[in-house]
């Protein structure tokens, strides 16, 4: 996939903003930015302890990256370009707990004959959880609740008639 010059210049706006950013924060970091097949940006932050910006369950990271979505494009700039901010493998790690808590709890509400809350995600993690449920038979998901409390709920599928 060619680069635009543009989605360049966003790239290295990206990286601008989080060398700025970053140390206001208390974290002495490096920033790789990367363009992926999709042509989205992915910036992957390193340092020693990335605790203060993942923050509990990626919500400093979360408020981060959309930061840096709109820092990128605003403007009436018509290439808008999606930004993906990770730190040293925190959202793929995050991926795979929550693949395996829909199959734990989808078990657990077919043994149990019941349904089962999950704790409140954003969208992203929601989709996560519902996508690792598909193709199941003996379960259903329900996105339930309003914004920023919005829950799932796996539930046992009813009986095929």
């Amino acid at each position: 996939m060619t680069t635009s010059p543009n989605a360049n210049q966003k790239a290295n706006d990206v990286a601008a903003l989080l060398e700025a950013v970053l140390p206001l924060m208390g974290v002495d970091a490096s920033v790789a930015v990367s363009t992926e097949a999709d042509g989205s940006l992915r910036a992957d932050i390193s340092s020693g302890d990335l605790s203060v910006l993942i923050g509990g369950r990626g919500r400093t990271l979360n408020a981060l990256q959309c930061v840096a979505n709109v820092a990128a494009n605003s403007g009436n700039d018509e290439d808008w370009v999606r930004i993906v901010l990770d730190a040293e493998g925190y959202r793929e790690r995050r991926r795979e707990s929550l693949e395996k808590c829909a199959v734990k709890t989808a078990a657990q509400a077919v043994e149990e004959n019941r349904e089962m809350e999950l704790e409140p995600m954003n969208a992203f993690e929601r989709r996560i959880v519902h996508c690792a449920l598909t193709g199941r038979t003996d379960v259903v998901s329900d996105s339930r609740g309003e914004e920023p409390y919005r829950y799932i709920v796996i539930a046992p599928a009813a009986p095929e008639e």
